[in-house]
């Protein structure tokens, strides 16, 4: 009987796990100050969404600007030509809180695109954003300026 009653307690208690569950606090370790940052996030009909808590970088937007200058390498052949401008990246923040599906959202010229693409594949992993207790998906744009 106490074997039968373990059993379905433990059923009830992993059943009752959330998404939000999934990672526990030492996958987002406190010292690294995540920081919310807004996002936008659609339900299944393409409708805006507003989450309960939005995906969460190491220092927030301050952290991303960092991110994105530590790892910035101009092309050469690029900075050469006097190729420049804004190129704007899309991605999503998934549910594991790691960067997927990157596209160019404005192209500048592939030299740029590439490098700008490659930036944002080297972020760290996120803090996956919630609503309703489920971890979801959060779409986020990113500039990125070369030379001007």
């Amino acid at each position: 009987m106490n074997r039968l009653l373990l059993l379905i307690f433990t059923l009830i208690i992993t059943s009752s796990v959330g998404a939000q569950d999934l990672y526990s606090e030492e996958d987002f370790p406190e010292k690294k100050k995540y920081q919310e940052v807004a996002g936008d996030v659609y339900d299944e009909k393409m409708l805006p969404v507003t989450p309960d808590a939005y995906p969460a970088y190491p220092k927030g937007k301050d952290g991303i600007k960092k991110h994105i200058i530590k790892n910035y390498k101009y092309p050469d052949k690029a900075k050469s030509q006097k190729i420049k401008g804004k190129v704007v990246v899309q991605f999503y923040v998934g549910k594991d809180g790691y960067v997927k599906d990157i596209i160019v959202a404005r192209k500048v010229h592939p030299l740029l695109d590439e490098e700008a693409v490659r930036i944002i594949k080297l972020m760290e992993r996120w803090r996956p954003g919630h609503k309703d207790g489920k971890t979801i998906d959060v779409k986020y744009f990113q500039m990125i300026s070369f030379g001007s």
